[in-house]
């Protein structure tokens, strides 16, 4: 099941006008976090670094960015994690997208 929807709108009811813009900093976080996810980062230190987001949305939306990503199975070759981390991003971009209309 994707939650991502769901984590988007904690995120996107403190943004004052949703725009492509925000959509494109949401997608560019997700693939952040699938690429350390796809890297063998520790979810522990991923959970680490979503608390030290600024606010209280943003961290809350990485938060949840962070356990969809631990969903997915980490991949071994770079063509494999390339693909993960692209979906993954679009993935975002698309629930962001949708959460605006």
């Amino acid at each position: 099941m994707n939650r991502m929807p769901i984590a988007l709108a904690f995120f996107l009811f403190s943004v004052p006008a949703l725009s492509d813009d925000v959509c494109d900093k949401v997608s560019k976080a997700a693939m952040t976090v699938m690429h350390g996810r796809q890297d063998g980062a520790p979810m522990a230190a991923m959970m680490g670094a979503a608390q030290m987001q600024d606010s209280e949305s943003y961290r809350a939306l990485t938060r949840e960015l962070v356990i969809d990503a631990y969903r997915i199975e980490r991949r071994f070759s770079d063509e494999l994690k390339l693909r993960e981390v692209t979906e993954f991003g679009n993935r975002a971009y698309q629930a962001c997208l949708e959460s605006g209309t």
